[in-house]
């Protein structure tokens, strides 16, 4: 059981804390409007895994839009109580508390199982992850994982993210118009911080959200890349200097084309310090068989060889393991339809009313 407070704090009392900062003003009254810097330094003196666990349970509520209403709910508490807690104001033990929020999180990790099937391909990915964020003396490292569409890169970081240390990582879905106030605008949406800033101020009080226990993921970053030599990658000057001086980890996603323009044209020369610091994954293009023989594993316990060759083959077409895990759990309904364990026939069955659809009777 996690103590509530560090080693050496004698007191029996929780000191209170005042940071001279507030909550943000013209948001919604049904939402959780407390800032994550300051809930940062609010929980400062609490143990170091009562930490994890309300960091947790702040992104957790954000990334999901969780109201206040909807989080009291699942913690049986009420707003006054979170809101001393997550502020560092609440002056007793805070262990009954956490028990509430040990349990959410675990029902929230038995829910977000679903849909994640662990291959070679997934499992250097999130080890990937945990290098970047245990870091060294120094702080948290850089990573690149670029991959194309459907090679398990977005499912792997996002199950990183809910199930291994959701609450020290930010995960950003990169907004599409790709620019400099936009991606500023979502990362305050993310941590509750008024938009309606100056972009200097939006940038600072970013800054001081993260440290070295904390990391940033940007998923699709190729969205974020300039489109011309003139447009200097703003965003990813942003991103190496949020590394550099406040020494978190940082892991950029993106597609192998964004990653070749990183090394080569007219643009490397932007991206020189940034690629020096960070530690590259590049997934093939080309979907293993053991991947495909996992995936059919999370179906049906022993697949027979016909049945992941037939995944193998379906795998390396345009959509690769997205698309085999769509028809493997259509597959499967039809094998249950039928009484019968699920093969190969299933498989193709489920891959042929796929093709068929947009096949049409000549005049």
């Amino acid at each position: 059981m996690s103590s509530t407070r560090k080693k050496g704090q004698a007191s029996g009392r929780h000191p209170t804390h005042d940071s001279g900062q507030t909550v943000e003003a013209g948001m919604s009254r049904d939402v959780i409007n407390i800032p994550e810097n300051i809930i940062v330094d609010g929980i400062k003196d609490y143990a170091e895994a009562d930490q994890d666990m309300l960091l947790w349970l702040s992104g957790w509520a954000t990334d999901t839009n969780q109201t206040r209403t909807s989080i009291c709910e699942h913690l049986d508490c009420d707003y006054t109580t979170l809101t001393r807690i997550l502020t560092g104001k609440y002056e007793a033990s805070i262990e009954s508390f956490m028990k509430k929020v040990r349990d959410l999180r675990r029902r929230v990790r038995q829910s977000a199982q679903a849909g994640y099937v662990e291959t070679l391909v997934t499992k250097r990915i999130t080890d990937l992850l945990d290098y970047a964020l245990a870091g060294d003396i120094k702080g948290g490292k850089m990573a690149i994982i670029a991959g194309a569409t459907g090679r398990s890169k977005s499912v792997a970081v996002r199950h990183w993210c809910e199930n291994n240390n959701h609450g020290r990582s930010c995960y950003l879905d990169s907004p599409e118009s790709g620019g400099y106030h936009a991606f500023l605008t979502e990362l305050c949406r993310r941590f509750r911080i008024n938009s309606g800033r100056k972009t200097a101020d939006m940038r600072d009080r970013i800054f001081k959200t993260f440290n070295r226990r904390r990391m940033l993921i940007v998923d699709e970053a190729n969205r974020l890349m300039p489109g011309s030599h003139q447009n200097i990658p703003r965003i990813f000057e942003f991103i190496r200097r949020l590394h550099d001086t406040r020494h978190c980890g940082v892991a950029v996603i993106l597609n192998p084309a964004a990653y070749q323009n990183m090394n080569s044209g007219a643009m490397v020369g932007y991206f020189e310090q940034f690629l020096g610091r960070a530690e590259p994954l590049v997934i093939p293009e080309q979907v293993f068989r053991e991947e495909c023989e996992e995936v059919c594993k999370a179906f049906v316990s022993r697949p027979a060889k016909d049945l992941v060759a037939a995944a193998h083959a379906i795998a390396n077409e345009p959509g690769r393991l997205r698309v085999l895990f769509d028809l493997m759990g259509k597959a499967a309904l039809l094998a249950e339809s039928k009484k019968q364990k699920l093969g190969r026939e299933h498989l193709l069955a489920a891959h042929r009313r796929r093709h068929n659809r947009n096949v049409w009777p000549e005049e």
